[in-house]
């Protein structure tokens, strides 16, 4: 908006991205599914009471989320329904919108997807390893026992799922550039869509790179392959993908 050049996910993208409620309703409008989940707002006694009732019918544990936030902020999970007065009130403190989500029993894996010649590119997916509850803040940051399994151990059925699920989000979200897709696999090998990081992180623990880096890019190749399919008008292929 302001004619900086940049690379990556415009607003538009970035801005439903960053919305789990708004994310789903796109992933679940083109086939991709979802953990079960249920929205409240702030201030509406009404949305609450709703959410208690449809709470009772997926059952708990549930993840009780911020709408809009990132790095776990603002998230809790809740094992019984006295618990979950406090997870509101901790998420509606971050965002105006909570979600409610089911506890899926399955391992968190992980997908870098970038725009390379024009084309959709996803890397080898990467699997989270850690102790504790869940993929909290800090368990993320301040944790050092967490680990990073590349590959991820997935059936060759989930694995092919997730791919092609990367395919369409990105198309569909608008995604352009790059970006890093999570996603649930459950013990059956189910798969179910968790979010979208429109600005994924370029740290030494960050897992964007270490996937494509694992795929044979050097850091310093990964970054000019962004910038030269920014400047060669490749962000988004302009083709209609075939799933």
């Amino acid at each position: 908006m302001s004619g900086i050049k940049f690379v990556g996910c415009g607003y538009l993208s970035s801005a439903i991205c960053m919305d789990k409620y708004l994310t789903k309703l796109v992933a679940e409008d083109i086939g991709v599914p979802c953990a079960k989940s249920v929205v409240a707002y702030k201030g509406e006694l009404a949305s609450r009471e709703t959410l208690r009732e449809k709470i009772s019918k997926i059952g708990y544990p549930v993840f009780i989320k911020p709408c809009r936030s990132g790095s776990s902020v603002g998230i809790s999970k809740v094992n019984h329904a006295s618990e979950l007065d406090t997870a509101l009130e901790k998420a509606f403190y971050c965002s105006d919108r909570v979600i409610a989500e089911e506890a899926v029993d399955g391992k968190e894996v992980e997908a870098a997807v970038m725009c390379d010649g024009g084309r959709i590119r996803v890397s080898t997916l990467g699997e989270i390893g850690y102790f504790g509850e869940f993929y909290d803040y800090d368990t993320k940051y301040k944790d050092k026992t967490v680990s990073y399994i590349i590959p991820a151990k997935t059936e060759k059925q989930s694995e092919r799922a997730i791919r092609n699920y990367c395919q369409k989000l990105f198309y569909s979200l608008e995604c352009k550039g790059f970006c890093r897709m999570d996603f649930f696999v459950k013990k059956d090998g189910g798969v179910l869509f968790n979010e979208v990081n429109s600005i994924p992180g370029f740290t030494d623990i960050s897992m964007f790179p270490k996937l494509f880096i694992n795929d044979g890019y050097s850091f310093s190749l990964l970054i000019d392959a962004l910038i030269t399919n920014e400047i060669n008008g490749g962000s988004t292929p302009h083709i209609m993908m075939t799933w």
